[in-house]
């Protein structure tokens, strides 16, 4: 066995496991969020808001973070990237700025996901942890290929995306849309802070950049089940996609 299939292996069992153990442990404690939790299982998407003054003082972080490019090279030994050609790098990060989070980002990250981290355990049926943190802006030059094209993201079938919008979101302001096995499409729409929940291998979906003279910020956490909640950061390259192994504890990690 190939070392990429050992370790899809290694996702594929932890993922069998998380099934066999939360769902008896921890489901009759999310049963009074019973509804919230079909809805996410039945749409793969769900979306909420936050507050606005975590918000803001993570969009202020976020502005004096040095920039990483994406690159086939930005991404931790520890972690899988995705494979990356010239013209796809050239394009991703043109009209785009990713960041290297700071400390401080880092903290109003783990702010927002503490604020929310009840509501999102509502939708999956038990605690959470986060495997990888990115973070970015758009603007209305921003390319079309990478997170701007219509895609799944190809990862083990537990982890999830959660998306951390710190102002208001559309079609002018910037968003993220969806595509339903049915064709239909969604794009979230909100006139405040928000974040967005989703099976991202599941469910088809792009970023839609702003409109000319508008900026986006994006914080993404990568998330998996977890029999206790872990929200510490971890950034591991602007090309990481998960940790190689499911047993990765991110509290410990450092890049």
């Amino acid at each position: 066995m190939s070392d990429a299939n050992e370790r899809r292996h290694h996702w594929d069992s932890y993922c069998r496991f998380l099934g066999e153990t939360l769902g008896p442990s921890f489901r009759t404690r999310y049963d009074i969020w019973h509804e919230k939790y079909q809805t996410y299982a039945q749409y793969g998407v769900v979306f909420g808001g936050f507050s606005a003054e975590r918000a803001e003082l993570l969009q202020d972080a976020l502005t004096d973070c040095s920039p990483e490019p994406v690159s086939p090279e930005s991404v931790a030994a520890q972690f899988e990237g995705t494979p990356l050609t010239d013209a796809v790098v050239a394009d991703v990060n043109r009209g785009t700025v990713f960041y290297r989070p700071s400390a401080r980002a880092h903290w109003w990250m783990a702010e927002i996901a503490d604020e929310i981290a009840e509501q999102v355990a509502a939708f999956i049926g038990s605690p959470w942890r986060i495997l990888s943190t990115r973070a970015w802006q758009l603007s209305g030059q921003s390319g079309d290929l990478g997170a701007n094209e219509w895609h799944v993201d190809g990862l083990p079938e537990s982890i999830a995306k959660l998306m951390i919008f710190p102002h208001a979101v559309g079609t002018e302001k910037g968003t993220t849309e969806f595509q339903f096995a049915d064709g239909q499409t969604l794009a979230i729409e909100s006139a405040g802070p928000t974040w967005a929940l989703f099976k991202s291998s599941e469910l088809m979906h792009r970023g839609v950049r702003p409109s000319e003279g508008t900026t986006r910020y994006v914080a993404e956490l990568t998330i998996i089940p977890s029999p206790r909640f872990d929200l510490s950061p971890v950034f591991a390259g602007s090309n990481a996609r998960h940790p190689l192994e499911p047993w990765f504890r991110s509290a410990t990690y450092r890049y």
